[in-house]
């Protein structure tokens, strides 16, 4: 192609061609969760989410992903950590008048210095803040 002088260069512009657009039409399992559809998985029902246990040896600090009044909410957030490759469990804490709170965590560390190294690692998988916790 061949380019007009300079002076002649702003008169002359190609149009690009039209984008063609084709119409898929697909049906959504009773299970489909919006959230869940991003990380590509399916997420039971709130009522029958299962929470995983924390580990056997919590250790002073952990490092909490998030925390929710709703079950299933909570459930969503641990598959996700778990989507990133994390082993994330769910403490249950009665708050008295605050009502009861699911909290996501992952890891078990002696020392502070330690999971707020890995908090940093946590935060960068998951695109999102993570905080430091005592386990007790």
């Amino acid at each position: 192609m061949r380019l007009a002088p300079a002076e002649k260069a702003h008169e002359r512009v190609e149009k690009p061609e039209p984008l063609r657009t084709a119409s898929v039409s697909f049906t959504r399992p009773a299970t489909y969760r919006r959230t869940a559809s991003r990380a590509g998985m399916q997420v039971p029902p709130a009522a029958a989410a299962q929470l995983p246990p924390p580990p056997r040896e919590l250790g002073n600090f952990t490092v909490q992903v998030g925390a929710s009044r709703d079950r299933g909410d909570a459930a969503r957030l641990e598959a996700r950590a778990r989507g990133a490759g994390l082993k994330p469990y769910v403490m249950e804490a009665n708050l008295g008048a605050k009502g009861t709170w699911y909290r996501v965590r992952v890891g078990a560390f002696r020392d502070k210095e330690a999971a707020n190294r890995f908090r940093l690692d946590v935060e960068r998988e998951l695109r999102s803040a993570a905080a430091v916790m005592p386990t007790h």
